[in-house]
C-alpha cells in the first residue's frame, strides 16, 4: 500500500549539504558577497540568513536543519584554525515560533456549509475540506478508499493509517470520531463515502479559497491544511477535549504535536474555570 524510502542515509546526507551549499551561495549572492573568509562571518549575517531562508524554504525543520548544519561548518572552521568563535551560535530558529494552528471557528465553517453562490465544482471542493475538517484528514488520507465509517458508542468513527506515518514503524492509526457537519455532507452523498468528492491538492487549495470569499468568510492562509486544525480546534476548545484524548483521536504518539495543530481560547479557559466552580 506505501511506498518505503528506499535512500540511504549516506545519500541524504550528501543531498542536503548540496542544497546548504547552494542557499549559502545563493545568500551570498544577494549580499553582493562573491567569496567571504569564515572569520568575516558575523551575527549579524546569520540573522540575514535565518530570513533569506524564511522567504525561500516553507519548512521550519529544513530551516532548523541548515542552521545546524552552518553550526558545524564552523565548529570546523574554528578547529581547523579558520574562525576564532562560532556566529551561529547566537542564532536561533525555534521550529514553534512560526506555527500557525489556528482552526476556522464555528460560525465560518456555517458560512461554509450554508452559502448557497457556489458552482458545482466549488460546492464539491468545500463539502471535500468540510468532511476533512470534520475528520482531522489530512488530503492525502482523504484520497483513499481503505477508511469508512462506523457506528459505537452513539458515535461514528474512522479508523485509519495515516500516509504521514507510514514508513515510520509502530505508529497508532487515526480514530477520530466525525463532528456533526461532517455526517450531513456524509448523508448529502447518499452515506457512501466512495462518492465523496476527491481532487488534487493544488486543485483543492485554490478553489477554497475562491469559496471562502464567495461565502464571506476572511482567512489567512486557508489550505488543506486548516482543515485539520480546524478539527483540532473544534474537540479542544468546543467540546473540551483534554490533549492525551485529542491525540488518541489525531494519531499523534505525543502531545507535544498538538501545538501545531490548536490553539486553546479563552471560551476553553472559562469552560474550565466553571467546572471548578461546579465543585
Amino acid at each position: 500500500m506505501y511506498k518505503k524510502k528506499t535512500k540511504n542515509k549516506a545519500f541524504n546526507t550528501s543531498k542536503n549539504n548540496n542544497t546548504w551549499k547552494n542557499n549559502w551561495k545563493a545568500f551570498l549572492l544577494k549580499e553582493g558577497i562573491l567569496k567571504i573568509a569564515a572569520r568575516d562571518i558575523t551575527a549579524k549575517m546569520g540573522e540575514k540568513l535565518i530570513e533569506f531562508l524564511q522567504e525561500r524554504i516553507k519548512s521550519n525543520s529544513h530551516i532548523s536543519n541548515h542552521i545546524t548544519l552552518a553550526r558545524k561548518v564552523m565548529n570546523k572552521a574554528i578547529i581547523d584554525g579558520f574562525a576564532t568563535w562560532n556566529p551561529f551560535l547566537a542564532i536561533t530558529h525555534s521550529y514553534e515560533s512560526n506555527f500557525d494552528p489556528e482552526g476556522l471557528e464555528a460560525e465560518q465553517v456555517v458560512k461554509l456549509l450554508t452559502c448557497r453562490h457556489y458552482t458545482e465544482r466549488q460546492q464539491k471542493v468545500v463539502d471535500a475540506f468540510l468532511f476533512m475538517a470534520a475528520s482531522s484528514m489530512d488530503h492525502c488520507d482523504y484520497l483513499h478508499d481503505y477508511w469508512s465509517l462506523s457506528f459505537e458508542d452513539d458515535r461514528y468513527w474512522i479508523t485509519y493509517p495515516r500516509q504521514k506515518n507510514a514508513h515510520r514503524p509502530n505508529q497508532p492509526d487515526a480514530i477520530p470520531f466525525v463532528l456533526d457537519f461532517g455526517l450531513y455532507i456524509w448523508k448529502k452523498y447518499g452515506k457512501d463515502v466512495n462518492r465523496l468528492p476527491r481532487m488534487s491538492l493544488p486543485e483543492m487549495n485554490r478553489v477554497i479559497k475562491v469559496a471562502a470569499r464567495i461565502a464571506g468568510v476572511e482567512f489567512k492562509k486557508l489550505t488543506s491544511k486548516r482543515a485539520r486544525k480546524t478539527y483540532a480546534n473544534v474537540c479542544s476548545n468546543d467540546i473540551g477535549l483534554t490533549d492525551e484524548a485529542l491525540m488518541y483521536l489525531m494519531g499523534h504518539t505525543t502531545t507535544k504535536h498538538l501545538r501545531a495543530y490548536r490553539k486553546i481560547k479563552r471560551r476553553r479557559v472559562l469552560s474550565e474555570l466553571n467546572k471548578l466552580n461546579e465543585h
